[in-house]
């Protein structure tokens, strides 16, 4: 049966009398609810002297309403147990909830709250327009965001699509509590707005909960805007003298979803550049080796907007043969049309990604409030085959309708002035002339692919959730069983990483490279059965461990199982392949030169751990990389072998008996046993001290932190880990309350605790304007000082608690995440049970053993201080 014969989402509809409609789809496989409050403004529907303000509320709803007063509203979502936040685009603002499936009913009130019951004050205003400065700030500090903003900004000129969503310096400045109160009270109407709800609920009361918490919200009129699409006046080509690396970027037009030509364009995009399938990828990255990276945004929402090409220039004057390379590119798609084989297997890769969002209740809600922005929910119905319609000559006509020069733009960040070679590169491009579109280009209906989901694979019969396994080589398999999963999730963990590898990087790299080539079957081959089947096995590398992961479809594990195999046991080395990787990691080592952030918590750690530490980076530094080669990578492979040294979770709805015979079948071979070398941790502990850095910012980056509690004590880590969400976990943690709610001076904060078995270390964070760096590390300081006086109380151990168990059911959506959870720490020495009790582990935290944590870890003579400004 094909899967695309079955609507994987059933949604239903209901209609309040206010206006408000509420959108739901129930999903009962996890006892968790989303819940998505919507209203239709953005930051193209703001008049000119409201820039931001769409931003503005939501950041500014959280403070105050009418129950739940002086931040009262974060407190209550995380007693809840939910994860609260919003965002703002182009068209709408969202405010969202995950929470467990009983408060439901309180989760619909916080939402019915912030829509209509807001009251905040003129000081509250005055707050969050320093946090709203300092978020700019942030996003400047970023190069690749600062760049693709100067392309909005330039490229839709004075059109709506050309402002920030955050607004502007001025706008934000002069905004008043009155401006903002009429903004909303306009926007914020029923009629103007829609709630959407997945997960595991009661129809009847889902909708009851709704018309109690919002029919006292009254009817107005739905605000009206006249927005007409952005008319490119021609070709265009920019350039912005700017210190740092160079950029590269190239616009290209981009359709709302409810275009009708929107997903020809999708597959032309895919098609020419995102992945490691593309064109540009495949001659850029691999072939030239000019670029580290090629990756596209999309700066599109209800309006018609642009695809961006970003490039990642590793090699200097390359810019010319770069934009050469594109160009040729682009006329290829336009006079030929993309092979039917390539075009199948893109419209694979969308439709896999389009089914594996039905495995979370987020991605779903996303995706039923995706539609219903643009104005119709029927995609969500024949979605799947709609995809399998288009054609080859679909997908041309679309390109030459709407990639056509005088809609084109060129952007060029740089201290050097465009070379001759560049401009004439861009002249070529500018001078195309683009064959005409067919007159008539009708979507053709007949399905080119289907999915087979073999029923054999699943069964009726009941077996426990957990089994437990010892293959003939050692490997030890965990499978979690979940009846009618159709999604599987996979993990192949061991403690491979660069705490045990002989020189720096080589963890990295070498199993980078097992993923490239096997004795069986060349990269293409590879990339092509992926691409077939829909899943992507990737390497993740932790600091005491390396997984190999991802998800598919049920019915293909075996598929997933075979190249497995083959990746861990029967790699090629590729000599090619290792240069374009040690080309990548060595440009991601220059350019993070330019993001103060990374090289602010770099120099924090090395001040921490000492320069010479193997635990920040798991590719060494550029000197490690440059002096990599393949008979490095080759020894240490052949150094290790797989065994008992190995987990391998399954998470899935295969009967047990059949897993058991499939892994041994692909993982379980014998072979001699050579276990992996024991990890040495190389590090020396500075003397805590402060430091400060001037590299003329126009923000404070602070780091405060120290070594903390390994987590081979397992009472004291999971106390730990319940004390850093109380500090800085989330909404209600005491440094976001304290340094953002209350005294604005950081848009963003938090506290975090790693560790591994031998170590633990923590560390508080704030990014502030430069000009409340004092105050603000003060206030961090105090915030320190004062639970080293008086401790965390009763009341905060149990909301976090609550906080992180209501958090590991979300963890439980992921199938790709949870093998992964619990492979990983099965490979580092643990059993099964230190992952099933996890839930009890975080339960019988005492506060005693907290507060002892804080003396013994947090005292000021232990602290590690760091600003940089």
């Amino acid at each position: 049966m094909s899967i695309l014969g079955k609507n994987p989402l059933k949604l239903s509809v209901f209609h309040a009398e206010n206006g408000l409609r509420l959108l739901y789809a129930r999903d009962n496989s996890n006892p968790i609810v989303c819940l998505q409050l919507y209203i239709r403004v953005g930051s193209v529907k703001e008049n000119t002297d409201e820039l931001g303000y769409a931003h503005f509320l939501e950041h500014i709803l959280f403070k105050s309403t009418e129950s739940y007063p002086d931040n009262e509203l974060s407190r209550k979502a995380s007693e809840m147990g939910a994860l609260l936040n919003a965002y703002t685009d182009f068209d709408v603002t969202c405010f969202y909830l995950i929470l467990p499936s009983e408060e439901l009913d309180n989760g619909m009130k916080l939402l019915s709250e912030m829509a209509f019951r807001a009251q905040f004050t003129q000081q509250d205003v005055e707050l969050e327009k320093g946090i709203i400065i300092e978020e700019m700030h942030q996003y400047e500090a970023e190069p690749e965001m600062d760049f693709l903003e100067y392309i909005q900004n330039m490229y839709f000129e004075d059109h709506p699509l050309s402002r920030p969503v955050l607004g502007n310096r001025e706008s934000i400045t002069k905004a008043t509590h009155a401006s903002l109160m009429s903004f909303y009270r306009r926007h914020y109407v029923p009629g103007n707005a829609f709630v959407v709800a997945v997960g595991d609920f009661d129809p009847v009361q889902l909708e009851l909960s709704l018309l109690n918490n919002f029919s006292a919200w009254a009817m107005r009129d739905i605000p009206q805007t006249n927005l007409l699409p952005y008319i490119s006046p021609g070709w265009r080509n920019f350039q912005r003298t700017k210190k740092g690396h160079d950029y590269l970027a190239i616009a290209l037009p981009e359709l709302p979803e409810s275009h009708p030509d929107s997903e020809a364009l999708h597959i032309a995009i895919r098609y020419l550049a995102i992945g490691k399938s593309s064109i540009l990828h495949k001659r850029l990255v691999e072939s030239e080796k000019i670029c580290s990276s090629v990756k596209v945004s999309s700066l599109c929402g209800n309006l018609p907007g642009v695809s961006v090409i970003l490039f990642s220039v590793s090699q200097k004057n390359a810019e010319a043969k770069i934009l050469s390379i594109f160009f040729d590119a682009w006329q290829n798609i336009c006079n030929t049309l993309i092979p039917d084989s390539e075009i199948d297997l893109i419209k694979k890769d969308i439709i896999y990604s389009w089914l594996y969002s039905f495995d979370s209740v987020e991605q779903m809600a996303d995706l039923i409030a995706a539609e219903e922005s643009q104005g119709s929910l029927s995609r969500i119905e024949n979605y799947g085959h709609y995809i399998e319609s288009i054609l080859a000559s679909d997908v041309r006509d679309a390109i030459l309708r709407f990639w056509i020069p005088s809609n084109m733009a060129i952007f060029y960040q740089s201290q050097k002035a465009i070379s001759a070679n560049m401009q004439l590169a861009i002249d070529v491009g500018r001078d195309f002339q683009v064959p005409p579109p067919r007159k008539d280009a009708p979507y053709n209906s007949v399905s080119t692919f289907r999915f087979d989901n073999h029923s054999t694979s699943f069964s009726s019969l009941e077996y426990p959730s957990y089994h437990s396994y010892t293959l003939t080589n050692g490997v030890r398999l965990i499978y979690n069983y979940i009846p009618g999963k159709n999604t599987c999730g996979f993990a192949l963990s061991a403690p491979l990483s660069q705490l045990n590898e002989q020189m720096p990087g080589l963890n990295y790299f070498s199993t980078a490279l097992m993923l490239y080539r096997t004795r069986q079957k060349d990269h293409d081959t590879i990339m092509h059965i992926c691409r077939l089947y829909g899943f992507n096995i990737r390497a993740v590398h932790h600091l005491d461990s390396t997984i190999f992961k991802g998800k598919c479809n049920v019915t293909d594990l075996a598929i997933v199982l075979e190249l497995l195999s083959e990746i861990i046991q029967e790699p090629i080395f590729d000599k090619n392949y290792l240069s374009i990787l040690k080309n990548a990691a060595s440009d991601d080592i220059r350019r993070e030169r330019d993001y103060p952030i990374s090289i602010a918590y770099k120099t924090w750690f090395n001040q921490v751990f000492g320069k010479k530490n193997n635990l920040y980076s798991a590719t060494g530094n550029l000197s490690d990389i440059a002096s990599i080669k393949i008979a490095d990578c080759l020894e240490w492979f052949e150094s290790w072998s797989l065994g008992k040294d190995f987990a391998l979770c399954i998470v899935g709805s295969i009967e047990p008996t059949k897993l058991y015979d499939l892994c041994e079948l692909y993982l379980g071979k014998s072979a001699i046993y050579k276990p992996i070398a024991k990890p040495n941790l190389r590090y020396e502990l500075g003397s805590p001290h402060y430091r400060k850095v001037n590299r003329n910012l126009n923000q404070a980056i602070i780091h405060i932190g120290a070594p903390a509690c390994p987590a081979e004590n397992i009472d004291e880590n999971s106390a730990f880990h319940v004390l850093s969400h109380i500090l800085g976990g989330d909404l209600s943690s005491r440094f976001y309350q304290i340094l953002r709610e209350k005294y604005g001076y950081a848009y963003q904060t938090g506290f975090d605790f790693s560790s591994i078995r031998e170590l633990g270390f923590w560390y508080a964070y704030a990014f502030c304007d430069r000009k409340h760096q004092s105050a603000c590390l003060k206030t961090m300081q105090n915030i320190l000082g004062e639970l080293l006086m008086e401790g965390v109380s009763e009341q905060e151990l149990q909301l976090a608690k609550r906080y992180l168990i209501s958090m590991s059911r979300l963890d439980n959506e992921n199938v790709s995440f949870k093998a992964a959870s619990i492979a990983n720490p099965i490979s580092l020495g643990y059993d099964l049970d230190f992952f099933i009790s996890r839930e009890d582990r975080i339960n019988a935290v005492e506060l005693d053993v907290v507060n002892r944590l804080i003396q013994d870890y947090l005292a000021p003579e232990l602290q590690n201080i760091f600003v940089m400004v």
